[in-house]
C-alpha cells in the first residue's frame, strides 16, 4: 500500500462557486489562496471550519480526484440544527474564505491505488462524495476493470451529476451508472437498495463493495452485499453520524473508515 499524503491544519480556500443541487445540498467547489492540500487518495476527507473560528469543525468527504492544483469538491447537506451545515447554506457566499485540514481517512484505500477486482459502489444521498472522487481516478485510469455506482435518492431531484455519470457510460465500456429512487416511481429501478441489490447484482464474490451514507443505509446495503456473497474484508464502508465527536478518536483501517459527520446526509433513506 503506498504511502499515505501527510494531513495538513488550517488551509485558507476560497469559495468559488457554491450551487444548491438538490433541495439540501449544497456543492462547494473550493481553491486554494495560498499553500494548497497538493494531494489526496480518493476516499479521503477533509474538516471544514471558518476563518474565525465561530462554528463548529466538521469532516466531508473530497468530492473529486485530486488534480495538483488543490481544488476540492464537498457536497454539503444541510441538518437542522447542525452549526457548520446551517452557517454553509445561511452564511457562506462565493469569494469568502474557509480553512481545510487534512486529508485523513482509509475509506476504499484498494480501489483509490488501483485494482483488478470489479468495483460495486452503493451510495445514499451525499454519500456520493466520495463515489464521484473513485468514478474520477478509475476515469483517469481510463477505467481497465468494471466499476459500477448504484445511488441511492428520494427523487430524480435528487441524482447528483446524472449528466456526468451517463456521458462516463458512453465513453467507458467498463463503466456503469445505476440510480434508484425511494420517495417517487422511477424507471428502471425504484426503492431501497438493500431489497433490490440482488436483481441487479446477483453475485458479488468477485466485487470490492464500497458503500457510504448514513449508518442505518450502510448496515443494511453491507449486509445485503454479503448475503450476495461480497467477500469479508472487501466491503468498505464510511458512515456519517449525527453526534459529533474528535475525529482523532476514530479507528480507520482498509477495509472500514468509519468517521463523525453531523453535516452529512443524516436523513437519506435509501
Amino acid at each position: 500500500m503506498t504511502r499515505l499524503p501527510t494531513p495538513v491544519d488550517d488551509v485558507e480556500y476560497r469559495v468559488v462557486s457554491r450551487a444548491l443541487v438538490t433541495g439540501s445540498i449544497v456543492d462547494l467547489r473550493l481553491e486554494p489562496m495560498h499553500a494548497p492540500i497538493t494531494t489526496w487518495r480518493a476516499g479521503q476527507y477533509v474538516l471544514l471550519g471558518d476563518v474565525n473560528y465561530t462554528v463548529p469543525v466538521r469532516s466531508y468527504s473530497i468530492a473529486n480526484a485530486a488534480s495538483g492544483d488543490g481544488s476540492i469538491r464537498l457536497l454539503v447537506t444541510l441538518v437542522p440544527g447542525g452549526g457548520l451545515s446551517v452557517w454553509v447554506h445561511n452564511v457562506l457566499q462565493t469569494g469568502m474564505s474557509v480553512l481545510l485540514s487534512g486529508p485523513y481517512g482509509m475509506f476504499g484505500a484498494r480501489i483509490a491505488e488501483g485494482m483488478d477486482d470489479p468495483v460495486l459502489c452503493l451510495a445514499g444521498g451525499s454519500g456520493i462524495a466520495p463515489m464521484i472522487a473513485f468514478a474520477e481516478s478509475v476515469v483517469q485510469r481510463a477505467v481497465p476493470s468494471p466499476f459500477a455506482v448504484l445511488f441511492s435518492a428520494r427523487t430524480a431531484a435528487d441524482i447528483i451529476d446524472e449528466s456526468r455519470w451517463r456521458a462516463w457510460v458512453r465513453q467507458y465500456r467498463h463503466f456503469r451508472f445505476d440510480r434508484t429512487l425511494t420517495r417517487e416511481a422511477g424507471e428502471p429501478l425504484a426503492g431501497r437498495i438493500p431489497g433490490l441489490l440482488g436483481s441487479v447484482y446477483p453475485d458479488l464474490s468477485r466485487h470490492e463493495v464500497c458503500v457510504a451514507g448514513n449508518p442505518c443505509f450502510v448496515r443494511d446495503c453491507a449486509r445485503a452485499a454479503r448475503e450476495h456473497g461480497a467477500r469479508a474484508g472487501h466491503v468498505n464502508i464510511e458512515e456519517f453520524f449525527a453526534e459529533p465527536q474528535p475525529w482523532s478518536s476514530i479507528a480507520a483501517t482498509a477495509s472500514t473508515s468509519t468517521r463523525i459527520d453531523d453535516d452529512n446526509d443524516l436523513h437519506q433513506d435509501g
